[in-house]
Formats: structure tokens, sequence, C-alpha cells
């Protein structure tokens, strides 16, 4: 099993914010894009989610998100977040999403639906769909948001973490531990663990705090992504678990 992960996913997954914002600002349209498709996976659907909470229809929200991650791109407003020290990016973002809801994409619906363009079409199918089966139809858009938000997060972190297992061969091996990643209190049985990996409890108990403690830097780097320099990460953490509780 990898001892660390930050090696692995080091080229692909920016460790800061403020590596993900100077790659949007960078000269080369490949680091660019690869930096926008970043941010649209961690904000996609939480934004999209906001919106249809703000009671918009599916086709309104999907250009309201569409139009305003256009919007960041062209205008290079994300870049300059690192001059004005605007704290979370989650914040930022809600934030001139909710201005951008209020007046520029009021305007822009008298133009052509998408105006032509289009980021990350994949996103736009999914997102209504996951939306669909989505609890949470007694919250404010904004608490809706961020628990959104947490989910994703948590999800870019199993994503990641699936992804090392299956680089050195040993899905089973993650399928068998992805249990002990469970925020509902459940309890883990070693027993079935240690006879599907075919090791004794006592080791079964190792790998599952190996394993976790391997997820919790992925997640640690994911959430790391989206502060600033005077945010704190363990803060940031725990609110995010509280919110994949059901806070």
């Amino acid at each position: 099993m990898p001892e660390s992960s930050e090696n692995a996913s080091a080229s692909a997954f920016p460790p800061t914010r403020w590596s993900l914002i100077q790659s949007l600002n960078d000269a080369t349209e490949e680091n660019r894009q690869q930096a926008m498709a970043q941010l649209c996976k961690l904000y996609w659907y939480p934004l999209y989610a906001y919106a249809r909470k703000r009671g918009l229809t599916k086709p309104d929200a999907e250009d309201l998100t569409q139009g305003f991650f256009h919007r960041l791109l062209a205008n290079e407003s994300l870049p300059k977040i690192a001059e004005r020290d605007q704290g979370k990016l989650r914040s930022y973002l809600l934030t001139s999403m909710q201005h951008y809801l209020t007046s520029d994409w009021r305007k822009a619906t008298a133009e052509k639906r998408g105006g032509g363009n289009t980021i990350l079409s994949l996103e736009t199918e999914d997102a209504e769909a996951r939306y669909a089966v989505d609890p949470g139809t007694d919250q404010d858009p904004e608490h809706y948001f961020d628990q959104r938000w947490a989910s994703q997060t948590f999800e870019n972190a199993v994503k990641r973490l699936r992804h090392e297992y299956a680089l050195g061969g040993k899905e089973t091996m993650f399928a068998a531990l992805e249990p002990a990643l469970s925020l509902g209190g459940s309890r883990l049985d070693y027993g079935d663990i240690a006879s599907i990996l075919e090791i004794s409890v006592g080791a079964a108990r190792t790998q599952v705090t190996r394993f976790r403690k391997q997820f919790r830097a992925l997640l640690r780097e994911e959430i790391a992504m989206t502060l600033g320099p005077e945010d704190d990460i363990e803060d940031e953490l725990h609110y995010l678990q509280h919110l994949l509780i059901g806070g």
C-alpha cells in the first residue's frame, strides 16, 4: 500500500488554493483549462444546486452556472483573490454567484441561451440527476450550498484515494477498506475485512488505520486548495465533518 499520497497526486492536484488560482492566470491555455476543470469539479454542482434551491429551473440553473464560470475565466476574477486576500474560496464564489444572479445574468438572459459556450458539459448532465435525489429540502440555499460543497469535497478525496489504489492494482483492498470512511457511526467489522484480504484481524486494523490516514491527508489537500493563508485547515475540516453528519 502506498505510504504517502502527496507525490502521486501533486502534479494533478495542486496542494493550495494559490497554485490553483495562479494556474488560472497562466499564459499556457492548457494549464488554464486544467485549472478551470478542477475548479468546476469542486464547485460546479454546489453552485448549480444553490441555483436550483433559489428556485431556478433546470435550464436556467445550467445557464447561470455555466455563465458564471465563463465570467470567472474571461474576467480573470480568481487571480485577483490573492491580491485582495479574500479568504475561503467557497465564500468568495458564493458571494460572486449571488451578485451574478441578481445583476449580470439577469441581463444576459435576453441573449441566446448559453452564448454558444460550454464548460464541462458532463457536469451539466450529471447535476440535475444528483439534485433530484439530494437530501436537504428544508435548508436555506446558502447552507444547502455548504453541504453540497462538503459532499463534493469528500467525494473528490475518495476518488483520488480509489485512483491511487487502482494504480497499484489494489482495487479489492480499496473496496474492502472503503467502509472505514463512513461517517455514519456504524461499527466496522474487522473480521470481514481480514477475511476478504486474507490477513489477520490485527493486520486488518493496521490497514484501516493506514487507509484512514491516507484519506485524511487527501481530504486536507482538497480543503487547503480552497483556503486563504490565514484560514485554519482543521477548523474547515471540522466544519466539513459537521455538515456531512447532518449539521
